[in-house]
């Protein structure tokens, strides 16, 4: 049980692993602001019978 019991307190399934960074580069050739990414909604028109 012990055996188990270590294993349980060291598991790093909840934590966000410590990826590597790249050396020298603070920014990538094809970076992009994120505010390009977003985009308007399109307005909708709800079409009933009356409105025909």
């Amino acid at each position: 049980m012990t055996k188990i019991a270590s294993m349980l307190e060291r598991a790093t399934e909840t934590s966000t692993p410590a990826l590597p960074k790249a050396v020298g580069h603070t920014a990538t050739r094809f970076a992009r602001d994120p505010a390009e990414f977003s985009s308007t909604p399109t307005p909708l028109t709800i079409v009933t019978e009356e409105n025909r």
